[in-house]
Formats: structure tokens, sequence, C-alpha cells
């Protein structure tokens, strides 16, 4: 069960993914956008594609979900016990959400995500 600060983290990570849009300038005075990231790059090849609108995809590295909405509510999870996990979205509505990624060497990542109908 999730508890009041577990939740209130949640939702303070949403707001941080959904209003940073910027981070940082590179040494060209060009700036680079939080979804550049090599980290999220790599996250991008654990959950695809983004947005969705029939399936999201997991890779094999992947072993659980948790889908939260924008007000940190857990929405769903998903345990991925095949190779390649595929999951419905259909069941969603229009909108942006932050999946909670488990991987199976330990690490757990937030991403967000947006479902189109």
């Amino acid at each position: 069960m999730e508890t009041a600060k577990s939740k209130s983290l949640i939702s303070f990570v949403i707001i941080l993914l959904f209003s940073v849009s910027t981070t940082f300038s590179n040494s060209n005075n060009k700036f680079k956008s939080i979804s550049e990231t090599d980290e999220d790059e790599f996250v991008q090849k654990l959950i695809y594609p983004n947005p969705a609108s029939d399936y999201v995809y997991l890779s094999a590295d992947v072993e659980k979900i948790e889908i939260f909405d924008i007000n940190g509510n857990l929405i769903n999870s998903f345990n991925n016990d095949n190779e390649v996990g595929k999951m419905s979205i259909n069941s969603f509505n229009t909108g942006f959400y932050v999946v909670k990624i488990f991987s199976k060497s330990g690490k757990i990542y937030l991403h967000k995500m947006a479902f189109v109908k």
C-alpha cells in the first residue's frame, strides 16, 4: 500500500518532470533538453513507443512497471514475464503519465509518457 510520503514524493517528481523543459547549455551555447540525456535515451529503449496509442512494449530488461497519473495516483502495474512484454493501454485516457520502471538489474527509472487515442 502506498504511503502519504511516497505519494508526495511521486507527485513532486511528476511536477519536476513536466515543468523542466531545458536544463543546461553545452559548449556550443545550444540548449539541451532533458529528454536528450543518455539515461533518457536508454529508458526509451526499455519502454516504447512514446507517445503510444494502443500498446506499450517492454524490453527483456524490464521486470515490472507502475503507471501513475499526473497527480501521483497509481493507475496500474504490469509484471513483464516475457522476453518482450506487450501491455494494452486502451483502458487509459488520453494524457500524460509517469511510468516507474523496475529493471531486472535492480535499477528504478521514472519516465514520462503520452498516451493518445
